[in-house]
């Protein structure tokens, strides 16, 4: 029973951790309050996504600026978030060459698989044809079992 004290107070460290680093970069606009009783607190957001309100185009550059921004980061957990804010709004925003290259980066150097996964399917939805042959020369070198089933479900989608 401690030990699952002691693991949901770390999660919900690195959860307030992360929603911190996404608020301190300005990817979104971001309200948190804590909720709970004294001895557990909780920490709740509520996220205004672009889906919030229709953008206009100079709002979803800005958007994809800040999203290739935290790209870049030191801090895991941001990218992370941007990862997932590609995968989430790709219809909607242009990426530079110089952010593909750095999501095939965190592709190659990400610490995790959670994260290198996330990666490759960040490239799959950047409408890059340099983003797509990358991981279909990368499928075939790929150590990881888990890493590789989810670029070959990529390019199985993308092919067929």
């Amino acid at each position: 029973m401690k030990t699952n004290s002691i693991f949901m107070t770390s999660y919900r460290f690195v959860k307030a951790s992360v929603l911190v680093a996404v608020v301190a970069v300005g990817l979104v606009p971001i309200q948190a309050q804590a909720s709970g009783a004294a001895h557990d607190t909780q920490l709740t957001s509520t996220v205004s996504s672009p889906d919030a309100k229709r953008l206009d185009s100079a709002e979803w550059k800005r958007f994809g600026l800040a999203i290739e921004d935290a790209l870049t980061s030191d801090h895991e957990g941001v990218q992370q978030s941007a990862l997932r804010l590609i995968i989430a709004y790709s219809n909607d925003l242009n990426f530079s060459s110089s952010a593909v290259v750095d999501v095939m980066h965190l592709y190659r150097e990400g610490s995790t698989e959670p994260t290198r996964r996330m990666a490759a399917v960040s490239l799959s939805k950047m409408k890059s044809k340099l983003a797509l042959g990358f991981l279909e020369r990368s499928s075939a070198f790929e150590q990881s079992a888990v890493v590789k089933t989810t670029i070959d479900a990529i390019l199985a989608s993308e092919n067929g």
